[in-house]
């Protein structure tokens, strides 16, 4: 069978696959193994990022995925993320099984699924999405001009204040179908909301 190819990521900040201002990742290129890649990224005082593009024009494919785990102390988490006018996709003949992030600290926030600042992310196929935080937590957030598209198979959600299982905000393009259950539980705040839409979302 292809061998997979595990990345363990522990520092203050960490990151498993990022293209961004310090470039880890040159514009275009796509990186694969033959069995896919697990990322699992922990960070012990900051953010800690999954896979993420951000910058403008920032082009990222980052292949086939089979998990990515992320967890944050004192930081915000992000599992697929595009921000500040990136662009982010994957291999979309072949599924991402899980997608798995955490903020431990109250007030920072945790994302499963991201596209922000006017960026695209092109997830294709994503299995299982699970987000918890002690601050706010979203499943699925597209805001500011940008877009996301994925076919997600359930996405479980929890956190302390505010959690959302999807979230399209301002002038964005979201095409979202998820096969299984979206759901959502909160221990405080505002509340818990499956699927909230503002202003123009198409």
């Amino acid at each position: 069978t292809d061998k997979q190819l595990t990345l363990d990521v522990t520092s203050l900040t960490a990151s498993g696959l990022y293209n961004g201002k310090i470039v880890a990742v040159d514009d275009g290129n796509t990186i694969n193994a033959a069995g896919g890649f697990n990322y699992n990224v922990t960070s012990t005082s900051g953010d800690a990022k999954g896979v993420v593009a951000s910058g403008e024009d920032k082009d990222l494919n980052y292949g086939k995925v089979n998990e990515i785990t992320v967890s944050a102390t004192s930081g915000d988490a992000y599992g697929l993320a595009a921000l500040n006018g990136a662009h982010l996709s994957g291999d979309k003949t072949v599924k991402t099984q899980s997608v798995d992030v955490t903020a431990t600290t109250p007030g920072n926030t945790a994302y499963g699924l991201l596209s922000a600042g006017g960026s695209s992310l092109d997830a294709g196929q994503v299995g299982d999405i699970v987000v918890a935080s002690a601050g706010n937590a979203y499943g699925v957030y597209a805001s500011d001009d940008s877009a996301l598209t994925a076919s997600i198979d359930s996405v479980t959600v929890s956190a302390s204040n505010d959690a959302y299982g999807g979230l399209a905000s301002g002038d964005v393009s979201i095409d979202i179908t998820a096969s299984g259950n979206i759901s959502t539980d909160v221990s405080g705040g505002s509340g818990c909301r499956v699927l909230q839409i503002f202003r123009s979302a198409t």
